[in-house]
């Protein structure tokens, strides 16, 4: 008989995320599962943590060097650093794979950038720069919690799918419920879990039975209901 128990909520940790501090001392999240790590991007509520790629964070940089972009349109200038737009490009926002773009690649990228003082970080502009830098299709996706407040943007390639931002969104702001997973009565007793598992808390014996690989026979879900005050004497002097 396996059974599983509730993390009590207070206590309990997604098996997704972990933070790092950068060199700037801010905070950023980092994945568990490498999958996650090139293919989705965690970015716009400045609240809450961000997860970026090193392609994102080159797009990001452009306003820093659009200048130069102006200028390698017209190379022959005396302050141009560059031969031509193609070099720019190649050196500010290169290929995922090291790879040169080709020219119509060059054309396009060079349609993109003459938006950017427009409308630089709107999500289809985004989309398509990621796209041409990494070879894979991209879309947005917003992420909710429970209060109002609680909102995030990103990015996910096409790897990646609608039910894992949904699994996402529920380790993001922390909506689901931990379960230690023990394979005996024994195990229970000692308090020896094996693992845990962070599911849909409005569905957490149906996604531990898929986890686990059991029949409902087999397992004993016990849900966390509240804590027991107990009241303590000793005896008067």
């Amino acid at each position: 008989m396996y059974i599983c128990k509730q993390v009590s909520p207070e206590w309990q940790e997604d098996n997704l995320f972990y933070t790092y501090k950068d060199k700037n001392g801010k905070y950023h999240l980092g994945w568990n599962d490498d999958i996650y790590e090139e293919n989705v991007i965690i970015y716009g509520n400045d609240e809450y943590h961000y997860s970026l790629t090193k392609e994102f964070e080159q797009i990001l940089k452009i306003s820093e060097s659009y200048y130069e972009y102006e200028l390698s349109i017209e190379p022959k200038s005396n302050h141009c650093y560059w031969n031509n737009v193609s070099e720019y490009i190649n050196y500010y926002l290169p290929k995922s794979n090291g790879k040169k773009y080709s020219t119509k690649e060059i054309h396009k990228w060079k349609e993109l950038l003459e938006k950017f003082s427009i409308r630089w970080k709107e999500e289809d502009i985004v989309e398509e720069a990621l796209q041409l830098m990494t070879g894979k299709k991209w879309r947005s996706f917003k992420m909710c919690g429970v209060m109002q407040r609680e909102w995030q943007y990103g990015y996910a390639s096409e790897e990646i799918t609608k039910e894992d931002i949904e699994y996402i969104e529920m380790c993001y702001f922390n909506t689901g419920s931990e379960y230690q997973f023990y394979e005996s009565e024994e195990d229970y007793e000692n308090e020896c879990p094996t693992t845990s598992y962070y599911v849909n808390s409005y569905n957490s014996k149906e996604e531990l039975l898929k986890h686990i690989g059991c029949e409902p026979n087999e397992l004993k879900v016990y849900q966390f209901t509240g804590y027991m005050k107990l009241p303590q004497y000793k005896e008067m002097e």
